[in-house]
């Protein structure tokens, strides 16, 4: 008999009376079992669509990072100036536009919601920024995703 430092009864094959055939075709037939039900599941999967604004949303978001953090976050919450979550649903790209590039413009001319804003804001200017279109778009498209 062999000496294992193994519980004795791993070796006494008659006492399990185990037909090795059968338990490879066992081994096989579960085997076949799990790669079915697994490719069941691949199947069942959906894959979301591609975004086609995905370079777009990034370069958005790289320049309001680098460009609104210091008074605007990205949620609900104000800062130096209000938080930008949802404000895509409040105002026109066309408003967005032209407040990101002169602010001070916008208010002079009276537009109300504009100067709601700077009163709100204590009276705080906004920087005005000279991004070209697709700059000012790409932003957009980030905060139309927020």
């Amino acid at each position: 008999m062999i000496k294992s430092n193994l519980p004795q009864f791993l070796f006494m094959s008659n006492i399990l009376n185990f037909d090795w055939v059968a338990g490879k075709f066992l081994l096989i037939m579960l085997c076949a079992t799990c790669l079915a039900c697994s490719q069941k599941e691949t199947d069942k999967q959906t894959t979301l669509p591609a975004q086609t604004n995905t370079p777009k949303i990034s370069l958005g978001e790289q320049l309001f990072t680098s460009n609104c953090t210091a008074c605007h976050s990205n949620t609900t919450e104000n800062g130096v100036g209000p938080g930008l979550k949802n404000v895509t649903k409040r105002r026109s790209k066309q408003w967005i536009s032209a407040f990101i590039k002169n602010s001070q413009a916008l208010i002079a001319s009276g537009d109300k919601e504009a100067v709601a804003l700077f009163n709100q804001y204590n009276k705080s200017v906004m920087t005005s920024f000279s991004f070209n279109e697709a700059e000012i778009d790409s932003l957009y498209t980030y905060l139309e995703k927020l």
